[in-house]
C-alpha cells in the first residue's frame, strides 16, 4: 500500500514538505491502516483495504475533485459505511476542502450523498 501511495506522489511532480515515505505512512493511518503495509500486494489486500489505499493514493496528490466511480461496489453493508466515511471525512479535510464525486446506480449511496443528480 505504501508503494501504492508512493507511486502516485512521484507521478504527480509535486514537491512535499516531507519525506513522501512519512507522507504516504500518515495517509494510510489517517484512512485506517495500524501497521506497515509494505511488502503486501494491494491486489492481495481486502477490498476494504483496497479502497482504503485509493482514497489515500487520491489524498496523497491533494486533488481539488476525487471522483469515486462505484466505491462500494462488492462490499458488505459495513465495509461499504467505511468507505463512505472516509470519503465524507475527506471532503473537509484540515484546511482543504474538495468535491468528493460518487459514481453509483445504489440508491442507499447516493441517498447519503450531500447532493444528488440523477442521470436518465
Amino acid at each position: 500500500a505504501e508503494g501504492n501511495v508512493l507511486y502516485a506522489m512521484d507521478a504527480s511532480n509535486r514537491n512535499f514538505l516531507q519525506p513522501k515515505p512519512v507522507i504516504a505512512r500518515e495517509l494510510l493511518k489517517r484512512v485506517g491502516f495500524e501497521e506497515v503495509t509494505s511488502g503486501l500486494p494491494v491486489g492481495k489486500m481486502s477490498a476494504l483495504d483496497q479502497r482504503r489505499v485509493a482514497i489515500a493514493r487520491a489524498l496523497s496528490c491533494e486533488a481539488e475533485v476525487i471522483i469515486a466511480d462505484e466505491p462500494t461496489a462488492g462490499l458488505n453493508r459495513d465495509d461499504a459505511a467505511v468507505v463512505l466515511g472516509l470519503l465524507k471525512k475527506a471532503k473537509r479535510d484540515e484546511d482543504r476542502k474538495r468535491a468528493i464525486i460518487v459514481v453509483t446506480d445504489n440508491p442507499e449511496v447516493a441517498n447519503q450523498m450531500e447532493h444528488c443528480a440523477e442521470l436518465e
